[in-house]
């Protein structure tokens, strides 16, 4: 993943950041979902790499949403077709976290994603809102190497390059890195993740200059 040379006021935020949710860890480890999306991308010898470049569509790029979750199903996937909006965002949360809601009775599901604009919206705001079962964490900026769903794209793309996977058109692309997920995501990975969470934390607050992934 591409990380940033760590300033004094990221390493500052990073620390505040990390002792916060130590303090109450409990809500990023049970009840709580994981969201966030990731370009694929492939180029003219159909070499597969992540993409971190501009938000445009193109023809040799796929984005991606994915979530990881402390309740079942623990990981869910979709392809997000044309340009990544609000009203996409919405229709993404409608369908694969607001059911998670109803795995726990009686208990909320806490939201985690980052500091990308969609994600912070007055209209997916305003939507969340309008569902009580569900509660949005708060999440550090500058805290990528914390999102376990980082480790995830990453795991994707490192199975994809030892098999020497290939891809030629969108469609390809979108199948091989789905069937990578399914492989990838397993109950045992995935809770593995989760559990890092609190010694990542605890790094970050030792060496706020140092990224934890």
């Amino acid at each position: 993943m591409y990380r940033p040379p760590i300033t004094t006021e990221m390493r500052d935020h990073r620390i505040s950041g990390a002792q916060k949710c130590l303090s109450n860890i409990d809500q990023y480890l049970n009840s709580v979902v994981y969201s966030d999306t990731q370009n694929f991308t492939y180029d003219a010898k159909g070499t597969i790499s992540l993409d971190f470049g501009s938000e445009r569509e193109s023809s040799t790029k796929v984005m991606v949403w994915g979530s990881i979750s402390s309740s079942t199903p623990m990981a869910s996937l979709c392809r997000v077709n044309g340009k990544f909006d609000s009203s996409k965002y919405k229709d993404i949360l409608q369908q694969y976290v607001l059911p998670l809601s109803t795995n726990i009775p009686l208990t909320s599901i806490g939201l985690v994603h980052d500091w990308y604009p969609v994600h912070r919206s007055k209209a997916v705001v305003e939507f969340l809102s309008q569902h009580h079962n569900i509660s949005v964490l708060a999440w550090p900026k500058y805290f990528g190497d914390v999102m376990p769903l980082e480790a995830v794209w990453l795991q994707i793309m490192a199975g994809l390059t030892a098999g020497n996977v290939k891809a030629n058109i969108s469609n390809t692309l979108w199948r091989e890195v789905s069937v990578m997920w399914q492989k990838v995501c397993s109950d045992v990975f995935l809770k593995k993740q989760l559990e890092e969470i609190p010694s990542k934390l605890n790094n970050i607050v030792s060496d706020g200059l140092t990224y934890v992934d």
